[in-house]
């Protein structure tokens, strides 16, 4: 009974080595990485781009918002209660107008107002540049000080005109 308590009990660890490596090497081959986002797939046009083939410039409009005047930000509650009448429910907090706002509008070399006026005469020009090409681009550029309330009507002219081709830019120029 002496020599088996002397004898000393050993674990074998090349199984256990082996079974690790056969883990590791199954982990690696079934890993999927994340795809990069600046490596995403897309359907691009085949003829812009790094192609073998030459593709004609597309002629596009350029209409830029200009501001004329700022205004002065007034909330709608202090509207309210001057009984002025505003557009929206004015029962939340923070909700704000401008006064005194106007807008330029710039589509190539004519100018036109921010008024329904303006709006109009700009959509008969949209219409004359459209008739001659069908498919040319728009592109709204709204300049420092613009807020949405000012792209709308001109998206929407653009919009009712017809375009289909519509891409928005920004600067922080004047």
């Amino acid at each position: 009974m002496q020599e088996i308590m002397d004898e000393k009990c050993e674990m074998e660890m090349t199984p256990m080595i082996d079974v690790t490596f056969l883990l590791l090497i199954f982990f690696v081959c079934t890993i999927k990485f994340k795809t990069l986002e600046g490596k995403l797939a897309a359907y691009l046009p085949k003829d812009v781009g790094v192609n073998a083939s030459d593709a004609e410039p597309k002629e596009k409009i350029d209409i830029y918002l200009k501001l004329k005047n700022a205004g002065k930000k007034v909330e709608a509650t202090a509207l309210a209660k001057q009984g002025v009448e505003v557009s929206w429910d004015n029962s939340g907090q923070g909700e704000f107008t401008i006064l005194g706002h106007s807008v330029e509008y710039n589509v190539n070399r004519d100018t036109f107002t921010d008024d329904e006026a303006g709006l109009k005469a700009m959509h008969a020009r949209l219409q004359l540049y459209l008739d001659v090409d069908p498919e040319r681009a728009v592109t709204i550029k709204a300049m420092q000080g613009i807020v949405y309330k000012d792209i709308i009507p001109v998206l929407d002219t653009c919009i009712d005109v017809g375009y289909t081709d519509v891409t928005f830019a920004g600067s922080y120029g004047k």
